[in-house]
């Protein structure tokens, strides 16, 4: 009884750590995919460098070093009819206080926030 009470517990703990991180973005997926380059090469918050492929609208970040661990962020684009585009992020478990993928979308997100105001 007791194993199955951990097993669920860890279950339930990790499952932030599996879910996909989307964002929605009302501009095009070029412009966007341009910023995600821009930020992971900026050498912030730890971005150790991006590689974008157009052709598949992916943009691959590095994040993390020796100290923390290397981790690779995935994001793919997607333009929606209406010219916006979605972005869906993905990366391993990057720790109980830290949401890479999540992370990273915000970022992306700012200065798109802060230039409609």
């Amino acid at each position: 009884m007791r194993h199955i009470i951990a097993i669920t517990a860890i279950a339930i703990a990790s499952l932030p750590a599996l879910a996909l991180d989307e964002v929605k973005f009302n501009e095009p997926c070029n412009a966007v995919m341009k910023r995600a380059v821009d930020l992971g090469n900026s050498g912030q918050h730890s971005y150790r460098g991006a590689i974008a492929d157009h052709e598949t609208k992916t943009v691959m970040v590095s994040v993390g070093g020796v100290m923390w661990g290397q981790r690779q962020i995935v994001i793919s684009f997607t333009d929606r009819p209406d010219g916006s585009c979605e972005a869906h992020a993905k990366t391993g478990f990057s720790g109980l206080t830290h949401r890479d993928a999540h992370d990273f979308l915000k970022r992306i997100e700012q200065p798109v926030n802060e230039a409609q105001k």
